[in-house]
């Protein structure tokens, strides 16, 4: 009986010793959590930061360049009274332009290279870019100028002819 009651006892301080183990890992799995936690909370807010910088960085950017945009004056052509579908002066305008003088269907750079020579000026270090986009634009907002065929962009008034 003093044999069993010591084997009782072993078999206790056995179970004692593993459940003292199954904390001591659960405790360093805890920790471990905890300074991935840490990482990813400091992570999530550079990634805020970041976010934050750009988009403000975005909305002055946007801010700019509606004012910067902007074409010289274009050389008179010869067209019809009412025929403009662009504001005076503007890229839009420079585009229409030029699609009305060849007379054809022309991929961007070929359309800036002709508004370059007419004097239209954009302030951006892309403006290939920024023509393409006015008239993807223009096409996306359903305002009927402006067609595009693979890389090439014309005008819809042509389709009507």
């Amino acid at each position: 009986m003093a044999g069993d009651l010591l084997m009782m006892i072993e078999e206790q301080r056995a179970a004692i010793r593993e459940a003292e183990r199954e904390v001591a890992e659960a405790l360093a799995q805890k920790a471990e959590l905890e300074k991935k936690i840490t990482y990813l909370q400091w992570h999530a807010g550079q990634l805020k930061r970041l976010y934050a910088l750009t988009s403000s960085m975005a909305q002055e950017e946007t801010t700019h360049t509606r004012s910067r945009l902007t074409a010289v004056p274009q050389l008179p052509l010869m067209e019809k009274a009412g025929e403009r579908n662009g504001r005076p002066g503007t890229i839009k305008q420079a585009i229409i332009d030029v699609l009305r003088e060849h007379r054809r269907q022309m991929v961007a750079r070929d359309i800036w290279d002709a508004a370059q020579k007419r004097g239209a000026t954009i302030n951006s270090e892309r403006p290939v870019e920024v023509v393409a986009s006015t008239m993807r634009a223009s096409i996306a907002r359903g305002q009927n100028i402006f067609t595009k065929d693979g890389t090439k962009f014309g005008l819809v008034e042509w389709q009507k002819s």
